[in-house]
């Protein structure tokens, strides 16, 4: 099992503080496989709100005494108290994000962002964006960083607003749909940095290119290669974070022989050149 998780306070007790608007607790990822197991029961919940976004895999929960199993894509959202069982196995290759939160204006945050006050279930779809600001808040929980609780804020009120953009889907997305397009997902993640012909894998499943584009947008919200450049994009600047690889070595990394043609996309993206926000996260590193 993977874990990487990151604490507001430690030990951590759980809390509610309404003199503040909105409060970042804790944030977690999860990724199980073979034998692993997760269960959480906490019949009187918790006096925080937590979220919880599956990213790939399926998850088992129990919600006003009925049972929901939630494939990749689909957001839970506990009330304070309200009772909180759900569990992953590894057979499922599970991925789960989570976090909790408290404020006094955490309802009327949510309502501005969409979330209904009865339901406790959303589909926010499976967005690599939704992963990364999970990952930013647990990395900011671990290094404490200046004006860290702010940053928190900022980005938990980023995903409220990241996981009410994509439509819920329609009877035409079947969950057999869902699925089939999750794996694709998952293998352009493995895969992201070698050679991907999105014609040759759409034939590999006995399906037309038109209709696995489509469909495949329909269910995350990105053309297959936009997905693969999201991944290239913020594998490079891990890479430029954590290593001292050149540039040439770091587009090769993730997948492109032409360092300059990695740089025009780079750019195109972030809007600026590699280099200069290679810079920039150096010198934020170093206040």
């Amino acid at each position: 099992m993977y874990i990487s998780c990151g604490y507001l306070n430690i030990p951590e007790i759980p809390f509610a503080d309404h003199t503040v608007p909105l409060l970042v607790c804790s944030c977690g990822n999860y990724r199980l496989s073979g034998d692993d197991r997760s269960c959480t029961q906490r019949p009187m919940g918790r006096p925080d709100y937590q979220l919880l976004y599956v990213v790939s895999g399926r998850a088992e929960f129990v919600i006003g005494g009925k049972a929901h199993q939630l494939t990749a894509g689909h957001m839970v959202l506990f009330r304070p108290h309200q009772p909180q069982h759900y569990r992953y196995h590894g057979r499922d290759h599970t991925q789960t994000y989570w976090v909790h939160f408290t404020g006094g204006q955490v309802e009327e945050i949510l309502a501005s962002s969409g979330f209904s006050p009865r339901d406790s279930i959303c589909f926010a779809g499976p967005d690599p964006a939704l992963g990364q600001v999970f990952d930013s808040m647990i990395c900011e929980l671990q290094t404490r960083r200046a004006n860290f609780q702010t940053m928190l804020e900022l980005y938990l009120r980023q995903l409220f607003l990241l996981s009410r953009r994509t439509p819920p889907p329609t009877a035409a997305l079947t969950p057999a749909l869902h699925r089939q397009m999750e794996d694709a997902r998952r293998y352009f993640a493995q895969h992201y940095n070698t050679p991907i012909s999105i014609r040759d894998y759409a034939a590999s499943q006995n399906v037309s290119i038109s209709w696995f584009l489509r469909c495949f947008k329909q269910v995350t919200g990105q053309t297959p290669m936009q997905y693969i450049l999201s991944l290239r994009i913020t594998n490079a600047i891990t890479l430029m974070r954590d290593t001292d690889w050149n540039l040439t070595q770091i587009a090769t990394a993730v997948g492109y022989d032409n360092p300059l043609y990695f740089s025009r996309l780079f750019r195109k993206q972030k809007g600026m050149a590699p280099s200069t926000y290679r810079r920039l996260l150096a010198e934020n590193r170093a206040e």
